[in-house]
C-alpha cells in the first residue's frame, strides 16, 4: 500500500511547481497509520522497553535548525516544552527519535529551510479510549504550540496521534521516498495511505505548509477564507469547552500563518476533537447543494440544522481525509474540482 501510494504520489508531479534550482519543490507527503510492528521494532533495537499492553503513538515534529551552540538549546528547550505539554495531558513521553533523511535529495533551497525532524514516542494506558487519547493528543499540541510562541521558538508539530503520521517535505511528489528513506523499508507497511503533490497558489512553499495535514489534503481554494477565519475568530470563547481552562487552550483555533487549506483542517480537527464524526464534520464545513434541490427531507433537515452552527467554507475544492479509523473523500457544491473513486474487486 506504501509502495501503491508512492507511485501514485510520483504521477501527479506535474501539478507541482519547482524553484529555480530546478529541485525545491511546493511541496509533498503521506498521511498513514502508524505502523506499529515497524515502530515497536526500532525501540526494540534501540534498548527502549515498554509494556505491550501500552498504546503508542507519535507526534511528527519540525525542530528549530539554527548554527551550533544556539540550535542545540533551542531544540532542546522545544523539546523540554513538549514533555510539560504531555504530562499537563496525562501522555507518556517515552523518548525521541531522530526521523533518518537524505539531505541530497533536496534542492538547495528546501535543504537550507529544512528544520531538523524527530518523532516523539508518546504513550497511554491502554484503557484510554482511542477517542479521548486523540483528544489529549490535539490538547496537547495546542500547549506545545503556545509555548513555542511564547518562547519565540520556530517549531511545528506536523502530527500527533495514536492512530496517524505524516511524513511531509518542501520536495517535489518524487522525491519524498529519497529523502525519507523510512517509506522505503520494507518492514514499514500500512492499510492506507493519503497523499498529496502541492500546487501553491495564495501563499510561498514551506515546510509546514506542504500537504496532508493532519486529518485532509486538498485540491483547490477557499475562497471565503477571511470570513470563515473571522467567523471562527469570533466564535473562541464559545466554543463548549468543559472549562474556562480549556477553552482557553483552543485559542487560536485558526492558525492564520497556514494556507487555506491548512486554515480548513484546523477547523475541522477542531469539530472532530470536540466529538463529532469526521463525516458529519465534512458536512457541515463543505455542505453539499441542499437549497432549492430536490434533497431527501432528512438530509434537508440536516443541513439547515447545521447552517445555524457553522456557515460553509467554500470554493473549488476536491478533499480526501481520514480520521485514522476510516478515509473518505468530498467534492465542493458546485463539483467544480475533478474527483473519481474506483472500487477494487476486494
Amino acid at each position: 500500500m506504501v509502495d501503491a501510494a508512492l507511485a501514485a504520489l510520483g504521477r501527479v508531479r506535474h501539478r507541482g511547481a519547482v524553484a529555480a534550482d530546478h529541485r525545491s519543490g511546493d511541496g509533498a507527503g503521506l498521511l498513514l497509520s502508524i505502523p506499529q510492528p515497524f515502530l515497536r521494532e526500532w525501540m526494540q533495537r534501540a534498548a527502549i522497553n515498554v509494556d505491550p499492553a501500552v498504546t503508542l503513538g507519535v507526534a511528527v515534529v519540525f525542530l528549530p535548525r539554527a548554527p551550533a551552540a544556539d540550535g542545540y538549546r533551542q531544540r532542546r528547550l522545544t523539546r523540554r516544552l513538549f514533555g510539560e505539554a504531555c504530562r499537563a495531558e496525562q501522555v507518556d513521553l517515552i523518548d525521541w527519535r531522530p526521523v533518518p533523511v537524505e539531505p541530497d535529495a533536496l534542492g538547495d533551497r528546501a535543504r537550507t529551510a529544512a528544520p531538523v525532524i524527530e518523532q516523539a514516542i508518546i504513550a497511554t494506558e491502554g484503557s484510554v479510549s482511542s477517542a479521548e487519547a486523540e483528544a489529549r493528543c490535539y490538547r496537547a499540541r495546542k500547549r506545545v504550540e503556545r509555548a513555542v510562541r511564547a518562547a519565540g521558538l520556530r517549531a511545528y508539530v506536523a502530527s500527533m496521534s495514536f492512530r496517524t503520521l505524516t511524513y511531509k517535505a518542501m520536495c517535489a511528489a518524487e522525491q519524498l521516498a529519497a529523502f525519507y528513506p523510512d517509506l522505503r523499508d520494507s518492514r514499514f507497511v500500512a492499510p492506507f495511505a493519503i497523499f498529496h503533490q502541492r500546487y501553491s497558489t495564495n501563499t510561498a512553499p514551506s515546510w509546514e505548509r506542504a500537504q496532508p495535514f493532519r486529518m485532509l489534503c486538498h485540491n483547490g481554494e477557499i475562497n471565503t477564507i477571511q470570513g470563515n477565519v473571522n467567523r471562527m475568530r469570533a466564535r473562541e470563547g464559545r466554543l463548549g469547552a468543559r472549562e474556562r481552562a480549556d477553552e482557553d487552550l483552543l485559542v487560536p483555533v485558526i492558525d492564520e500563518t497556514g494556507s487555506d487549506s491548512a486554515m480548513l483542517d484546523n477547523a475541522l480537527e477542531l469539530l472532530v476533537r470536540g466529538g463529532r464524526d469526521i463525516r458529519q464534520s465534512l458536512a457541515m464545513l463543505v455542505p453539499e447543494a441542499w437549497e432549492g434541490f430536490d434533497v431527501d427531507p432528512a438530509v434537508r433537515d440536516f443541513y439547515r440544522y447545521h447552517a445555524c452552527l457553522m456557515e460553509p467554507w467554500d470554493g473549488p475544492a476536491g478533499l480526501v481525509f481520514t480520521d485514522g479509523a476510516r478515509v473518505g473523500a468530498v467534492l465542493d457544491r458546485n463539483g467544480l474540482r475533478p474527483l473519481r473513486y474506483a472500487v477494487c474487486e476486494d
